[in-house]
């Protein structure tokens, strides 16, 4: 079956008018019904519908439940709470026969539509437009409907409806039909892009319901069995408030977002942040710790609002501040459960795939809003193949070190990373991930195991239930960041904070694994970048080659408007300068950036006196006499290649990088610590082999090379051979 967005695909079903109808006794809420041949052909287990009988309880909608039906005799269960009775013969309209069986059908007594899972009409539902549109057609064209019953409904828009009102502003006490017997109705649930609310006769609103739908695609669709997302309301995350959504696949289904529960047993105003009920409960009602409880008609008008919960038991509601004068029992008011501002979807899915799949969440904020209300609402929400997941679940719950691994969350800050652990630490961290020396990737596994869970994985005595709390971490690309997933950072349920703290992490994991702290900012292990110098084989065989590794610079400040002057000078009209050299006065610097005629004034100068920010002293280092120039932007490098001021980098040892080119030579890069030349720890080098041989090799040199953080670098040396050296 298809979604339905035709309302010439919803039927009332075929009328038939059977003379001489009698109802048997009934037994609860199964009847007889019998004619002499005048019944119509039904199919057994199909729903048809009533009109016109005499004994009103005996209108409605009912379901074969005989299993063999004929034109004689039907055996049928009338849904809905009124029993039907005994009667006599009579005529009487049926909807629905075994050709055309009805899909929606109206209870103009009871005031109920019903969407029925036939004739078309699937789990795959209805658009609400579409059925709204078909309320219109049949109370036009059914002289009973318009005559019995008020119209049901009022369109704002194609996504925002009020049921038991009408577009005259009357109020009808229409509402949707779900049951549970003789068979499940489900109607609410059929309804796709629409959200509405529920209106007494009175006016008074009874539910509200938020359509929600999906933006993105999930990596298994299939209806059945496809991944299956789940929403939670509130913030509670030491019990399971997580609920499934009912269908799998992207989602496009309402959600009861607020219901008016009415007065409960012995109701109380107990203190002024407090009610209390004698019987029943609220957590059955549905309210959420980060929900909202909303009274009306009290007795102390004051005690009227909306207000956010603190604590929910079962027999007492907490709230936030003190708003309630506290005034004992009140039999008037109406309470409600009131989840509009309090909600996150999840998915969160492990199927037989060889691969896992990535986790999704999204909240109102999201969604671009603050609240739901009788609306459609769009959530980014999807999944695919998670290349980092590769063992199963039950070899992570059994097997080292995934059986070593710890989650634990914090009330308060706590101080880590200190004493060299982290670059620059110690930071403030709310949660803590430990190892037990598994990589980034079993981490990974581990953790997305848990946040499954729909119990407790916290590690200390608090209760964090698993798939209620956000996601901890994830990978971008081989990069693994705890602490942000998905694009953003997690909310710690006991308000230590949001970042997150790996211990005991193996060593390989360490160069691509980064932290965030409470702050929000990325927080790593010491830094050490593998560089391979890759020599051809021409310098591999030559005995006597040799290599060496220099920065092409260890600083670099851009000048927005450097000139360079005949006199001897650079001057910078804006005081652009740097206000001091690595090396001070005497320190060689390269120029860079100059066009056109001026072109020929780029290249490496001597600085004889730093004279201010706006001015230095300075001489060609090759010479050439000096021009002036225009003021342009330029680069002003230090302690550069080609240069007196030339420096050779230096391993994690620290040892110089130069030796013998007989081999290729791989070494630690230290990204966090290298400070050579002035050079700011953490942030990328840019470095020049160079190689040379006698016999066999010439020189040759690299291009300028980027060390990057954590990311291994191959620089390539080729030399070509060498065939007039000549040392006789």
């Amino acid at each position: 079956m298809a979604l339905i967005n035709d309302p010439d695909n919803l039927f009332q079903g075929t009328s038939t008018t059977s003379a001489g109808v009698t109802w048997g006794t009934p037994t609860g809420q199964v009847v007889d019904i019998t004619a002499a041949a005048t019944l119509p052909v039904l199919a057994a287990g199909q729903y048809f519908v009533v009109r016109s009988r005499v004994q009103s309880a005996n209108n409605g909608l009912y379901k074969e439940s005989g299993g063999t039906p004929t034109t004689s005799s039907v055996t049928a269960t009338k849904v809905g709470s009124v029993a039907p009775i005994a009667g006599p013969s009579a005529s009487t309209i049926f909807l629905g026969t075994s050709a055309v069986r009805p899909n929606i059908a109206y209870d103009v007594a009871a005031r109920l539509v019903y969407l029925l899972e036939q004739n078309g009409l699937g789990f795959e539902g209805v658009l609400g437009q579409t059925v709204y549109s078909k309320m219109m057609i049949d109370w036009k064209d059914d002289a009973f409907l318009i005559a019995n019953a008020p119209f049901p409904m009022l369109c704002i828009d194609a996504g925002k409806y009020f049921i038991g009102q009408d577009a005259s502003g009357n109020y009808s006490g229409w509402s949707w039909g779900d049951v549970t017997t003789p068979a499940t109705i489900r109607t609410r649930k059929l309804l796709r892009n629409m959200g509405w609310s529920e209106l007494s006769a009175a006016g008074i609103t009874l539910r509200t319901y938020s359509g929600i739908t999906t933006l993105g695609t999930f990596e298994d669709s299939t209806p059945g069995t496809g991944d299956l997302a789940y929403y939670q309301f509130g913030s509670d995350t030491t019990v399971n408030d997580t609920t499934n959504f009912d269908f799998t696949g992207p989602v496009n289904e309402a959600i009861k977002a607020f219901e008016e529960i009415g007065n409960p047993a012995t109701c109380t105003f107990a203190t002024t942040s407090t009610i209390t009920r004698s019987a029943g409960s609220f957590i059955t009602d549905g309210y959420k710790v980060g929900g909202r409880v909303t009274r009306r008609a009290a007795s102390v008008g004051g005690n009227n609002g909306t207000t956010v919960l603190t604590a929910v038991a079962a027999l007492t509601l907490t709230v936030t501040g003190t708003p309630f004068t506290a005034s004992g029992a009140d039999a008037v008011v109406q309470l409600a459960v009131n989840n509009l501002n309090a909600l996150s979807l999840r998915l969160r899915v492990r199927d037989a795939d060889a691969k896992g799949k990535t986790y999704a969440q999204a909240n109102l904020s999201s969604a671009g809003k603050t609240a739901l209300s009788n609306f459609v609402f769009a959530f980014p929400l999807s999944n695919g193949a998670d290349q980092k997941i590769d063992e199963t679940d039950a070899n992570i719950d059994a097997n080292a070190p995934y059986t070593g691994m710890t989650l634990t969350i914090y009330a308060t800050p706590q101080s880590l990373g200190g004493s060299g652990v982290l670059v620059g630490g110690p930071y403030n961290f709310g949660f803590t991930l430990a190892a037990n020396a598994g990589t980034s990737k079993q981490l990974h596994e581990w953790l997305q195991r848990q946040l499954r869970k729909t119990t407790d994985i916290d590690a200390d005595a608090s209760n964090a239930i698993g798939r209620a709390i956000d996601g901890l971490g994830g990978f971008i690309g081989d990069a693994y960041k705890a602490g942000l997933a998905g694009g953003a950072f997690p909310s710690n349920p006991q308000g230590g904070g949001s970042g997150v703290y790996i211990t005991n992490l193996a060593a390989a994991s360490k160069n691509s694994t980064t932290m965030y702290d409470n702050t929000g900012a990325e927080r790593g292990f010491p830094i050490g970048t593998t560089v391979t110098l890759d020599f051809n084989a021409t310098l591999n065989d030559d005995p006597v080659s040799v290599y060496t590794l220099f920065w092409d610079r260890t600083i670099r400040t851009t000048v927005g408007d450097l000139k360079v002057n005949s006199g001897g000078t650079i001057t910078s009209a804006g005081a652009n300068l740097p206000a001091s050299l690595n090396r001070g006065a005497g320190a060689y610097i390269r120029i860079a950036n100059f066009t056109g005629a001026d072109a020929a004034m780029n290249g490496v100068y001597q600085v004889t006196t730093l004279s201010s920010t706006s001015s230095w002293v300075v001489r060609r280092y090759d010479g050439t006499a000096m021009a002036t120039t225009a003021a342009v932007s330029c680069t002003l490098d230090e302690n550069c290649v080609d240069t007196p001021d030339s420096i050779i980098v230096k391993d994690n040892v620290p040892a110089d990088v130069t030796g013998a080119a007989t081999a290729d030579y791989t070494f630690t890069y230290d990204y966090s610590n290298n400070v050579q030349g002035g050079h700011i720890a953490a942030t990328d080098a840019f470095v020049v082999a160079r190689a040379v041989g006698q016999a066999l090799a010439q020189y040759t040199q690299s291009t300028v090379t980027q060390i990057q953080s954590a990311i291994d670098k191959t620089i390539p040396l080729t030399s070509n051979i060498e065939r007039n050296f000549n040392n006789p």
